[in-house]
């Protein structure tokens, strides 16, 4: 078995999305590093080991969090402005990066899982001194909500 884990490309996000959403979902990868405000999920191996973040933009917690549940897209938007996210939007935005999980392992991969999603407030002391071997980001329209922000950094 490899300890390298799969790089996800916007077909494979698109395809996983869409099991969760029902529809296509339009994706196109983006050049940037970094997004400001982000939710970080980290992802360890069996050892424990930090060996994957994924940091998403508000408007991704926001929109994917409250289509898994059918939340009225204003209900999201509200969100995104005022910063203050339901309890159920998060939850749902874990379980959606829990899914995604499937996205970075293969059959001859390290087994990996989620271990925690953190608030923009406590995600630096995660992602300082993390120092990946590549970063792949995306914008995803999540159908009737809007555009959000996904980015992968990989050990």
């Amino acid at each position: 078995m490899t300890n390298r884990l799969i790089v996800p490309n916007g077909e494979s996000v698109s395809d996983m999305l869409s099991m969760l959403y029902g529809s296509d979902i339009d994706t196109s990868e983006i050049p940037d590093k970094k997004i400001d405000g982000a939710f970080v999920a980290n992802f360890i191996n069996d050892d424990g080991e930090l060996v994957a973040l994924c940091a998403c933009d508000p408007a991704f917690v926001a929109y994917s969090g409250a289509a898994l549940s059918m939340m009225p897209a204003g209900g999201a938007e509200d969100m995104i402005k005022s910063g203050d996210f339901t309890k159920t939007s998060v939850d749902n935005f874990y379980e959606v990066i829990n899914v995604c999980s499937r996205l970075l392992m293969s059959d001859s991969s390290t087994h990996i899982k989620l271990d925690k999603v953190f608030r923009p407030a406590e995600a630096s002391a995660v992602s300082d001194g993390f120092t990946p071997r590549t970063t792949v980001g995306f914008k995803l329209k999540i159908p009737r909500y809007g555009f959000g922000k996904m980015l992968f950094s990989i050990i």
